[in-house]
């Protein structure tokens, strides 16, 4: 779960500017903010991620730890409001969506 914990947060941020190219979401400069604050966002959690990867011996409290990394919340808390704001933009008649 870390390694994929990791890869997620390795690709936010892209993912989130692949969105706004593509989605025609408008104004366009309050998306790329939150973009950027987004990518430091998810670099901080990313950098706990990768701490804790690292160790040789990972209890459950040290995950417990983790998870409760303002760091890991502040994420998301990103990914909560990104999911409000997009959410009324996406066509759930598609498939996949």
């Amino acid at each position: 779960m870390l390694d994929r914990t990791a890869a997620a947060l390795d690709g936010m941020a892209a993912g989130l500017e692949e969105l706004i190219a593509a989605g025609g979401l408008s104004p366009v400069d309050p998306y790329r903010r939150m973009a950027r604050v987004l990518a430091r966002d998810a670099d901080a959690a990313l950098a706990a991620v990768e701490l804790v990867r690292a160790q040789s011996n990972i209890s459950s409290q040290l995950i417990d730890n983790l998870n409760a990394s303002i760091h890991l919340r502040a994420v998301l808390t990103d990914l909560f409001l990104l999911d409000e704001l997009l959410s009324p933009n996406v066509d759930t008649r598609q498939p996949g969506c």
